[in-house]
């Protein structure tokens, strides 16, 4: 028998719930803004010394939302135990439908700091595509008001450069995760 994970679940409980006809006009129109946060307990290793502990990946948005289509920039930020932080910014378009939305990012700017290793930073690129469920609220979507998301994503980061130095191949990290978010509507 396969296993449902429970974040889809509970995914489809807050639409069945929550995500009425009336509710499903359209997203906001205008200014948004929302954060987002995943913590996770995890423990790797990487020869004889690693991140471990808890990681813990946010993102941040601010983005206009014009009928169907939505256009800004996103901010994500992650610690990996105590020992690695990363960041990365750019622009991000989303397309919604009702409380749906397929959302992807740019990242012109990433990098990631070490701090128990030979290696002090990486640089690249990177990108992230997702699909999600938005719940305003307010009792009309029209007005202003606070917002609740989840959204799956699909993120790969491309390290191009390390402490300074061009890599003759790039080095690709790809990462599936759920990012739960609370947001306004202006």
């Amino acid at each position: 028998m396969r296993k449902v994970p429970l974040v889809s679940v509970l995914a489809v409980a807050l639409f069945l719930q929550f995500g009425s006809v009336q509710k499903a006009q359209a997203s906001h129109l205008g200014w948004n803004a929302d954060g987002g946060l995943l913590p996770l307990l995890n423990s790797k290793k990487q020869g004889s010394n690693a991140p471990s502990g808890s990681s813990i990946l946010t993102q941040a948005n601010i983005f206009y939302n014009f009928p169907w289509v939505g256009y800004g920039v996103f901010v994500m930020y992650e610690w990996q135990g105590s020992v690695e932080t990363a960041y990365s910014a750019g622009p991000k378009m989303e397309l919604h439908y009702g409380p749906f939305f397929v959302d992807a990012g740019y990242a012109m700017l990433m990098r990631k700091n070490y701090s128990d290793r030979s290696i002090a930073s990486d640089s690249g690129r990177g990108a992230y595509l997702g699909v999600g469920l938005r719940y305003h609220l307010a009792k009309n979507v029209d007005e202003p008001g606070v917002y609740l998301q989840i959204t799956f994503r699909r993120r790969t980061l491309s390290t191009t450069t390390r402490d300074g130095i061009t890599l003759s191949e790039p080095i690709t990290q790809n990462d599936t995760y759920p990012l739960f978010s609370m947001g306004y509507a202006f």
